[in-house]
């Protein structure tokens, strides 16, 4: 991997920790229906939430999360680029970068398509809701979401294995940040997804204030001495 300017590390971190306080933002902002579709007040409730400008702003937002995240990723690698865990941090960003892209896939489909199919219901173009939800969230769908999700889980638990090993950030802040990103899946109910989001959030956060004085060339107090010896064998 080709090492960073100081200028775009600075970039990465403002970009985690932004993308960190968008996935906190998404399940707080999102509008919710039920999985099933099989009553009137289902669907009324459905079209709704479909309908409503929350829908596609928490979606777009969601997309801005999940664009940034890389970044964020690509400045923890460089920041251990040399040490023995640089090979490993890569892997991570690598990880990370996979699953975002597909999951940035589901969440256009999500955004536009559902949107549309409830203004058609509501319009009275289409009566049946549930067919139509099943036009857009269709199984190549759901294999790319699941696919994705696995993947930005490996990245985070990868990642978070790298800053507990590495002791050059507080060791927790990564366990936090790979645990919300693990636990980051759409089925779940609004409260646990908004704790979810809450702890990506906060991992994210703490992550990125610690890397900012490593990036300006200072060792903060946390921060183990040896950890940057180089030893490629990990």
């Amino acid at each position: 991997m080709t090492a960073l300017t100081r200028g775009q590390a600075r970039f990465g971190t403002v970009a985690l920790l932004v993308s960190s306080l968008l996935f906190a933002a998404f399940p707080l902002l999102r509008t919710y229906f039920p999985n099933s579709l099989e009553t009137p007040e289902a669907v009324a409730q459905a079209v709704d939430a479909l309908t409503s400008w929350r829908w596609a702003a928490s979606h777009l937002v969601a997309g801005a999360a999940l664009l940034l995240l890389p970044f964020g990723l690509l400045s923890l690698a460089n920041l251990h680029a040399g040490t023995r865990l640089a090979r490993r941090s890569v892997v991570a960003a690598w990880l990370g970068i996979a699953g975002v892209s597909l999951l940035l896939v589901v969440i256009g489909a999500e955004t536009v398509g559902l949107s549309a199919v409830a203004n058609a219901h509501a319009d009275g173009q289409a009566t049946d809701m549930t067919a139509l939800v099943k036009l857009v969230r269709t199984t190549l769908e759901f294999e790319l979401l699941l696919l994705g999700l696995v993947l930005l889980a490996a990245s985070g638990i990868t990642m978070a294995v790298v800053i507990w090993k590495s002791r050059l950030l507080p060791r927790w802040s990564g366990v936090v940040l790979a645990v919300g990103l693990a636990a980051w899946i759409p089925i779940m109910p609004q409260p646990v997804r908004v704790v979810d989001g809450l702890l990506i959030g906060v991992g994210g956060v703490w992550v990125a204030a610690a890397c900012w004085p490593l990036i300006a060339g200072r060792l903060p107090a946390w921060a183990d001495p040896a950890a940057s010896a180089p030893a490629e064998s990990a």
